[in-house]
């Protein structure tokens, strides 16, 4: 009967080598089930853990886009169909689909990130503050414009909003 911090040690050296091995000789990546297992075995519970939030965050992105979509009068179903989506989305937020083109741009992916942050906050009567947060947490603060029961749908770019005499939206 072997002690079993022996067993742990060999395993540790035997992982070791085999990355080792990996890194030193491309040719011997392969990925099959015994590189899957050795990357598990070395990354341990985080490995679970990683994928057990990435499953949450993706199914929670996926609810909140749903109701997300059906405040804003559309059917939920529309947020899940890739391409269509996007042209629904940006229906939503009163921008027009050439607004992808910033993309293709060295700075565009970031006025592209504005722009939307902007369009969004504004159609659902909200302001400068929830646009930053919904530019750095992405997920809690589209989780809050969904499940809010407060926060409703404006129109496109806050257009249908009655606005007060500081240029704030009013809802």
């Amino acid at each position: 009967m072997q002690d079993s911090t022996v067993v742990i040690m060999e395993e540790i050296h035997y992982t070791s080598d085999s990355l080792g091995t990996m890194l030193a000789n491309p040719d011997a990546m392969k990925c099959d089930a015994d590189t899957i297992q050795m990357c598990m075995n070395a990354m341990g519970a985080a490995f679970y853990v990683f994928i057990a939030a990435a499953i949450i965050s993706i199914v929670l992105s996926l609810v909140s886009s749903w109701i997300i979509f059906e405040k804003a009068g559309r059917k939920g179903w529309e947020s899940l169909i890739p391409i269509y989506n996007t042209v629904v989305f940006f229906k939503i937020i009163g921008k027009s689909l050439w607004n992808l083109l910033w993309i293709f741009t060295f700075i565009g992916t970031i006025v592209l990130v504005v722009k939307i942050v902007s369009g969004l906050t504004k159609s659902f009567g909200r302001g400068t503050g929830f646009a930053f947060g919904l530019a750095f947490i992405p997920l809690i603060f589209q989780c809050i414009l969904a499940f809010d029961k407060s926060i409703v749908y404006v129109g496109p770019n806050g257009s249908y909003a009655p606005e007060v005499e500081d240029g704030r939206i009013d809802v």
